[in-house]
């Protein structure tokens, strides 16, 4: 404690000096009122170094009068946030908080803040940390060490780290690390990992079958306008032939005849981006497509930023995958160049590192941030700095699986970004020890999604192949092979001659259906004699159903194997073994006959179980990325194992013509989603037999227009559904009870005169009842226009 109580004297010294020249007291430390996850205040480095100054060239004495010295001390701000070892990730005891306090203060007077929250800290002889008790009386200290990550430095457990002072700003994350995970980073960092969990046959297998499922789709469709991203994997791999281009080539140009337009979509940036990708894997000329110019609409940052963040990002990897000069942008534009979309795209980093579509950060936006600025890594060193923030927090948020999630649900989709990301920053995804985690890497986690019979599944509790994890499989894989041959990335190619992925893999012609472990299928063992666990009034029951007692003990194990397993508080922190074993007990529960069932409510595991149950639906019942929000609903609406599964979907041309015939002149399209509700028990599609509460997320700005929401019901009739705003002014609600292509809409219209002005016919869904007909008044169907 000598560092710590010589910088204590030092401070009183200064208060009473201060006190004497002011003849006014020292402002105290007061307790402020903050707000958690509160970002820090920029500091520049010039009023750091002038801050640090009197630390590195103490001042000469001084002759200025007393009245120039500071009456009172400066506040600073920083965050804190304190980490302990995890099951799988670390474990948040404080995250991301905002505190204050005298300037030139430090760590020890940190832990007299945190002792006002019973956070208790110890210190040892020389000033680091010992021991760290929390408000639940868990200790931290023995078998492992403390250690301090001072803003974007490396952790640190020097007597000189420790006895630093606070600066207005700061981010410090205090991080417990225990004896043996020590020595395995210690091993890691000494010795990389250099093998993977899965062969090179394991990966030759997924991505030849995948290839060839495909190709064959490709083919038998005539590779329509929309299959971008599978030409772009198919042709850096050297499989998209002349006639497979010509077919493409020949179906954009007739969607451009038919816009009349280079600019492939009113608002979505990305389509043009996309359609230069795999023109430009094909070897052809972007920038006269039929006499269209498609770089020419992403010269217009107005209309770049239209689509957000996702905007800039695909026209920076747009313009730099052929090195194409930007066009001049025309009249009532703004110009892009290439500058500009690197700083937009630095200024919406996250302040821990990563990007966001919406909300917090993402793993999939991080993974696509860094494709694009991956070309400047080596030359701008804004962009450096940014990246390597940005590849610290992906490794920080990948788990034992090698997997990266940021949410609850889990998608190959992340691990595909990522991986095309890191081969694109010239990182070896599965090797770097960065992105090795328990011998696994974002390799063996995406393959852990690869589908009998070619293909890659959204998320582990699907069992069918899902359209954009597959193409996304394919390309990531490709990405990865492009790399350990020696080849350019993905996206850069202005590389010379072709190059052929040819890898030696056995067909896979296997179905879905021939998989075991299909979900809802669980087994169903014998009882093992631990009914003397079960409830004397459950036991009884289950006696009294005859023959079938032992599948309800059975069910009743499952149920306490769940309970008994150490679940984390947060469903958003269940592993996929987790997830799995709730949605099998439950799946087994619901095979019992109605008298077996009620035996097993009785039983005491029941209610704890209910509750674990109910923590997954909330997490199931909400879509942070497109903010889409059915929580408000009672279980027997919306049973908690039903997933919303939205996906980004727009209307047909003719259907957005009628759409804004009623919108009016000032009418706009916020968002449009493809929403789908999943019964993750079986993987089958769900169909709620009540009306269902949906909530969707407000844009920033409006300009003042009214929202209603547009559904795409049967046959491709158009309902438009009046909305409630939500108390915190950020939502809007409506009840349907049929899911399919949503849309939120902005009309200067008034909502309801247009409902009256409809000059088609008023019907309710079929939702039944009464529900139907109170629906009835809020909505406006009119049938699509005849071509």
């Amino acid at each position: 404690m000598v560092l710590h109580m010589h910088r204590k004297l030092t401070g009183i010294i200064t208060a009473f000096a201060l006190m004497v020249s002011c003849m006014l007291p020292v402002a105290a430390f007061g307790d402020e009122e903050t707000l958690p996850e509160a970002e820090p205040q920029e500091v520049s480095e010039a009023a750091v170094a002038e801050s640090e100054a009197p630390a590195d060239e103490p001042a000469e004495a001084s002759t200025e009068a007393p009245a120039e010295v500071p009456m009172e001390a400066e506040i600073v701000s920083f965050v804190v946030s304190i980490a302990v070892p995890g099951e799988e990730n670390p474990v948040y005891l404080i995250k991301s908080k905002s505190f204050s306090l005298n300037e030139g203060e430090g760590l020890e007077e940190l832990a007299e803040l945190l002792a006002e929250e019973d956070y208790r800290i110890t210190f040892d002889k020389d000033g680091r940390i010992e021991k760290l008790q929390t408000p639940k009386g868990e200790s931290y200290g023995e078998g492992g060490i403390w250690q301090i990550a001072w803003g974007e430095e490396e952790p640190s457990d020097s007597t000189e780290t420790y006895d630093r002072v606070l600066q207005n700003g700061d981010r410090l994350e205090l991080i417990y690390t225990a004896e043996e995970e020590t020595a395995a980073e210690e091993e890691a960092v000494s010795e990389p990992m250099v093998a993977m969990a899965v062969s090179d046959d394991d990966i030759a297998f997924s991505y030849g079958n995948t290839r060839d499922k495909l190709l064959k789709e490709g083919d038998s469709s005539g590779w329509p306008y929309g299959s971008e991203f599978s030409i772009v994997g198919n042709a850096r791999a050297g499989y998209m032939t002349e006639e497979r281009a010509a077919a493409y080539t020949k179906n954009l140009i007739a969607e451009l005849e038919s816009r009349g337009s280079a600019q492939l979509d009113d608002k979505q940036s990305s389509d043009n981006a996309k359609a230069v990708l795999a023109l430009t894997s094909l070897g052809m000329n972007p920038s006269d497509v039929g006499g269209y110019n498609l770089l020419e609409p992403l010269a217009d940052m107005n209309f770049v930023m239209k689509q957000g963040m996702n905007g800039p990002v695909w026209a920076l990897i747009a313009f730099d995958c052929g090195r194409y000069e930007i066009p001049a942008v025309k009249a009532g534009g703004v110009q892009v160049t290439r500058e500009k979309l690197i700083s937009t795209i630095l200024n919406l980093q996250k302040a821990d590192g990563g990007w966001a579509y919406s909300g917090n950060s993402d793993i999939d936006m991080t993974g696509m941030v860094l494709q694009s600025l991956a070309p400047y890594y080596s030359t701008d060193s804004k962009v450096k700095a940014a990246v390597d923030k940005a590849l610290t927090w992906l490794s920080a948020h990948q788990n034992s699986k090698g997997e990266f999630a940021t949410t609850a649900s889990v998608t190959s989709e992340s691990q595909s970004q990522v991986i095309v990301a890191l081969t694109s920053l010239g990182i070896d995804p599965a090797k770097d020890p960065r992105f090795v985690k328990n011998g696994n890497s974002a390799i063996d986690a995406l393959l852990s999604y690869y589908v009998a019979g070619g293909g890659f599944k959204h998320v582990e509790a699907n069992w069918k192949a899902n359209g954009l994890a597959t193409v996304q499989g394919n390309y990531a894989l490709v990405a990865y092979y492009r790399f350990i041959s020696g080849q350019s990335s993905l996206y850069d190619m202005t590389d010379s001659g072709s190059y052929n992925i040819d890898v030696d893999y056995v067909r896979d012609n296997r179905t879905p259906s021939d998989r075991s472990d299909k979900p809802g299928t669980a087994t169903t063992a014998t009882a093992t004699g631990a009914s003397t666990s079960v409830s004397t009034r459950s036991l009884g029951l289950i006696r009294a159903s005859g023959s079938s007692s032992e599948e309800a003990l059975n069910v009743i194990d499952k149920i306490r194997a769940v309970t008994e397993s150490g679940l984390p508080d947060s469903a958003s922190d269940y592993t996929n073994e987790q997830v799995k074993s709730i949605e099998e007990a439950y799946a087994a529960y619901l095979e019992l006959d109605a008298t077996e069932r009620l035996a097993v409510e009785k039983d005491e595991v029941w209610e704890k179980f209910s509750e674990i149950t109910g923590k997954l639906g909330e997490a199931y019942h909400y879509h942070e990325l497109s903010g889409i929000d059915l929580r408000d609903n009672e279980e027997e609406v919306l049973p908690w194992y039903v997933k919303l599964e939205p996906a980004g979907k727009k209307f047909a041309d003719e259907q957005k013509e009628e759409i804004f015939d009623l919108l009016g002149e000032n009418g706009i399209i916020y968002y449009s989603y493809d929403v789908k509700l999943v019964n993750t028990l079986d993987d089958s599609e769900w169909e709620p037999e009540k009306v269902v509460k949906v909530s969707f997320r407000m844009p920033e700005e409006t300009g003042g227009l009214n929202p209603v929401v547009i559904h795409e019901g049967e046959g491709g009739r158009l309902e438009f559904i009046e909305v409630e705003a939500g108390d915190d002014g950020k939502t809007v609600s409506f009840r349907t009870g049929s899911f399919s292509l949503f849309a939120l809409a902005g009309t200067s219209e008034d909502v309801g005169k247009m409902i009256g002005k409809s000059t088609g016919s008023v019907l309710p869904w079929c939702i039944g009842g009464a529900a139907a007909l109170a629906l009835a008044a809020l909505l406006i169907v009119f049938r699509r226009k005849l071509r």
